[in-house]
């Protein structure tokens, strides 16, 4: 008779067979366990780069975060990503050291710069002359603190230490920017790109002119500080209550290099108020006790204007037999010499070398219009005309002008564009300037004072001026020498054109004009178009999708209106359009950008993008890590 094998049980009744079958999950559990921990290790540092480990022998310790005391220029700081670092400054040939500084118990550590290990040594290592040690610059101690020995220009960076634990977690200390001090040596300026001469302080530049000047340090660790300061000269100072705004503007660029530093100070209009200006570079840096600078002084070239006097004075009656001199004051640079003119010839006396025309004994025929010209280097320059009126008879005051005695010579000026004039009322009359309006006659008051001043004249600025009394006995008296009053100032000079270079935004599908307005005196004898597509366009011209209307006159005086029409707009059309006008004196270029865009409503389909390249590493490892644990619950299952 067969009795069935009955299996074996322990004390608490569990078979052989059910205690192997535990034990074996308990191992697959375990293994699990320790595969997932070295895959969240190898996660943690898949974006880090793996780093050889230079152990360090001693007893473990812990070492808490601190900064480094031992040093005035050293400081906490936060990185724009939130980051905590100390900033430690240090000056070239000298030691410094930096603190290992983590929260852990550890036994080995290891310093980087710039993500790279440093080869270190023990310091306890010197104590005994080890011979391995010589012109060895970096040291550790016992605590991991790093001993960097004749501190060079190279060690400038990133310092870091990693320490590791005893079950091989590595935990990195606080980052430490070591800063090496150089302080720069020397600035020049430039400007064009050309380093100016630093003996010779001054730099030419026209009136109305731009100006930009580079300040340039080519060394310096940190990078030094620059800016610029603009001072006037004494003589503009003078003048402050009266001096434009824009004076003082001055707009700083600092432009971005690798080393040293570099800022261009730019003046969008130099005026003759800048002349001998001081203009200072200053150069700062923390290595420095005290900035240094370099400046140079501003040689402003302008026009000449001019001032007329008389003595007697202004207002005092003009007898036949007095002494009487006329004085011409030129203000210029380069400095332009009086020569006095009378009716658009020679003076009937000698003119004195510093501007005075003098009348011993002033006589009947001395009447007439006398003027002051200047020739310049910018060109030919002429005050407004002034009318010396001699009588024959003892008189107490100033007589009325006899108008059957004006020269058509002082009722027209002639002005440089660009240039300056200066127009005065009648001597005796009490009145203020205005612009007669072309076309309906009308005065446009300009000015609160008897004499009027026009500098950097424009094309727009031509046209009658009038001087107007504010009573009207004066009115009855100034209605009488109208002609006398009425002067005509003409600009000649080269082309201009408005504006000269503009962008402007179109809708798709829409109409555009573009309007160019220029001026030109003399007369302009060629003008046209040239589009986006290279095709030129002269008044007249027209197409199926452009049309180059015909020159208009404006209100102004020699100057004129050009339009292109564009009949759609489409993208084809998008580019510049430039418009060119030639006469004998110069020729002068204005351009338009035209930009596109689409009307309310209309939508511009976009493409979504997928996840970035830099998570692509994350998300593999992730998907890897996902993988392996469903596989290994599939096999326990």
């Amino acid at each position: 008779m067969c009795f069935p094998i009955r299996p074996l049980k322990n004390r608490h009744g569990i078979s052989v067979d059910d205690m192997r079958s535990r034990q074996i999950g308990v191992v697959k559990w375990i293994k699990l366990a320790l595969l997932l921990v070295l895959l969240m290790s190898a996660i943690g540092h898949a974006e880090s780069k793996a780093h050889t480990r230079h152990p360090h022998s001693g007893s473990a310790h812990r070492r808490s975060t601190r900064a480094d005391t031992r040093s005035n220029l050293s400081y906490e700081k936060t990185s724009e990503n939130g980051e905590e670092y100390t900033q430690t400054f240090a000056k070239q040939n000298t030691k410094i050291v930096l603190d290992c500084a983590v929260n852990i118990n550890f036994n080995n550590s290891i310093w980087l710069k710039d993500g790279q290990i440093v080869q270190t040594i023990l310091k306890d290592n010197t104590i005994n002359n080890n011979k391995r040690v010589i012109g060895h610059r970096f040291l550790v101690d016992n605590v991991a603190n790093l001993y960097i020995d004749n501190v060079r220009l190279e060690d400038d960076g990133k310092w870091q230490c990693q320490a590791e634990d005893g079950f091989g977690f590595v935990v990195p200390g606080k980052p430490i920017i070591l800063t090496v001090l150089d302080p720069p040596k020397k600035v020049y300026l430039m400007i064009d790109n050309r380093i100016l001469d630093p003996g010779n302080p001054f730099i030419p530049v026209k009136e109305n002119g731009d100006l930009t000047v580079s300040c340039v340090v080519d060394d310096g660790n940190p990078k030094p500080s620059l800016s610029w300061e603009l001072s006037l000269g004494s003589m503009a100072l003078l003048d402050v209550p009266e001096l434009p705004l824009e004076v003082l503007n001055l707009t700083e660029t600092v432009i971005d290099q690798k080393v040293g530093a570099r800022i261009d100070a730019h003046m969008s209009k130099v005026l003759r108020a800048h002349h001998n200006a001081t203009l200072t570079c200053f150069v700062r840096h923390i290595a420095l006790e005290q900035p240094f600078n370099v400046s140079v002084l501003l040689n402003v070239q302008y026009t000449p204007s001019f001032a007329i006097s008389r003595e007697p004075g202004f207002g005092f009656p003009i007898r036949e037999g007095i002494p009487v001199s006329l004085k011409c004051d030129v203000d210029s640079n380069p400095k332009a010499k009086p020569i006095w003119q009378k009716d658009d010839g020679d003076p009937p006396v000698m003119q004195s070398p510093n501007g005075y025309l003098n009348f011993t004994e002033i006589k009947r025929e001395h009447s007439g219009w006398y003027k002051c010209i200047a020739r310049h280097m910018l060109g030919r320059f002429s005050s407004i005309g002034y009318f010396l009126n001699v009588h024959d008879m003892e008189v107490t005051q100033e007589p009325d002008f006899d108008v059957g005695e004006l020269s058509s010579t002082g009722r027209q000026v002639e002005v440089s564009l660009g240039g300056a004039v200066q127009l005065a009322c009648p001597a005796g009359i009490s009145g203020c300037w205005a612009r007669v309006e072309s076309g309906t006659g009308r005065l446009d008051p300009i000015g609160a004072s008897q004499e009027l001043r026009l500098d950097n004249v424009l094309y727009q600025e031509g046209g009658e001026y009038r001087c107007v009394a504010p009573s009207k006995e004066s009115t009855k008296r100034l209605e009488a020498i109208r002609n006398a009053t009425t002067v005509k100032v003409i600009v000649t000079g080269w082309p201009t054109v408005t504006p000269t270079n503009k962008s402007i935004t179109a809708v798709s599908g829409q109409p555009l004009t573009l309007t160019m307005e220029f001026c030109a005196n003399p007369p302009y004898n060629k003008v046209f178009w040239i589009a986006k597509n290279q095709k030129v366009y002269r008044p007249g011209d027209a197409d199926k999708t452009i049309i180059a209307y015909g020159i208009t006159n404006t209100s102004n005086s020699h100057c004129h209106q050009a339009v292109l029409f564009l009949t759609k707009v489409t993208t084809t059309d998008t580019g510049e359009y430039n418009f060119i006008v030639r006469s004998p004196l110069g020729l002068a270029e204005g351009s338009f950008f035209v930009n596109m865009t689409y009307a309310s409503g209309y939508t511009v389909p976009q493409i979504e993008t997928s996840a970035s390249s830099c998570d692509l590493p994350r998300i593999v490892l992730t998907t890897i890590y996902l993988n392996v644990i469903l596989s290994l619950i599939l096999i326990n299952c």
